[in-house]
């Protein structure tokens, strides 16, 4: 399936009680189960909904993913993320990732006993001098928020592999036409999808191995609203067979000749849905 096509029919099908063409926006809090535990695979809002999960598979599958989770926020997804580590664990992160990734590794999760590490993720020797036996997670954001950094996303997934390390890239910028990181990390990949910058923002964190326990996410997780989920799958979908994808930025960017990404960013073009 091309491209354009998965946008618009990734993951979506016919409402199984009415036939509508159109995913319905189902705006119930809680679902009727047979008996405790006995449902039809939606049991409450936080954890599951139909409309948000429509979305979900049509992102996991543009950026080639396992399965797809949205929530409100990309530092809400960055949150669900870090609480997969433990007091004493040890992140490394670039030098000028966005200030809220920064802030939330610094303020919020260091208290609680995080450890971090921040080096130009442009030397890859910086990265494997900066390992230590602690480092559980290596959080990749390119191109950077918002000096454009580009890091060699297949050169720190090889690095993080031969460790055994969990790898974890903030797609800020790039949208999965130009950029698919899950063809190079190795276990886990947190992404910030199309369109976070301009129109209705979404996030998501695509996951290469199967979703994670529904309870994890239902505890500790800012969850997307279903009227949100519909509008901002409507939004892209409607303009991906003809018009570019296009890259937030008033000028082209070039790659390094390094770098394995196809990159091909255009300026913002007028008129155009694009995807930041």
């Amino acid at each position: 399936m091309k491209f354009n096509t998965k946008v618009i029919h990734a993951g979506i099908e016919p409402d199984p009680t009415t036939g509508a063409i159109m995913t319905p926006i189902y705006q119930t809090s809680t679902y009727v189960q047979a008996a405790p535990g006995d449902h039809k695979g939606y049991e409450y809002a936080r954890t599951q909904n139909p409309t948000r999960r429509v979305l979900e598979q049509n992102l996991a599958a543009l950026e080639n993913g396992a399965d797809g989770i949205c929530f409100g926020s990309g530092l809400a997804a960055m949150d669900a993320v870090l609480k997969l580590l433990k007091s004493g664990d040890e992140v490394i992160s670039t030098n000028d990732l966005y200030g809220g990734s920064y802030r939330l590794i610094k303020k919020i999760f260091e208290p609680f006993g995080l450890k971090s590490k921040f080096i130009d993720m442009t030397r890859i020797e910086n990265l494997e001098k900066a390992i230590s036996p602690d480092t559980k997670l290596i959080w990749i954001e390119t191109p950077t928020n918002p000096l454009l950094t580009i890091v060699d996303i297949k050169a720190v997934c090889e690095v993080a592999r031969a460790k055994g390390i969990m790898t974890c890239v903030d797609n800020t910028f790039a949208s999965p036409y130009t950029q698919t990181p899950w063809t190079w990390v190795p276990i886990w990949c947190s992404i910030r999808p199309p369109n976070t910058w301009a129109g209705i923002p979404i996030w998501c964190w695509v996951p290469l191995s199967p979703r994670p326990r529904s309870w994890r996410t239902s505890c500790i997780s800012s969850r997307m609203p279903p009227v949100v989920s519909v509008a901002r799958w409507t939004a892209f979908s409607s303009c991906a067979a003809s018009r570019p994808f296009t890259f937030g930025c008033s000028a082209p960017v070039r790659m390094p000749a390094r770098s394995p990404l196809s990159w091909r960013p255009t300026p913002r073009s007028a008129g155009c849905c694009t995807l930041d």
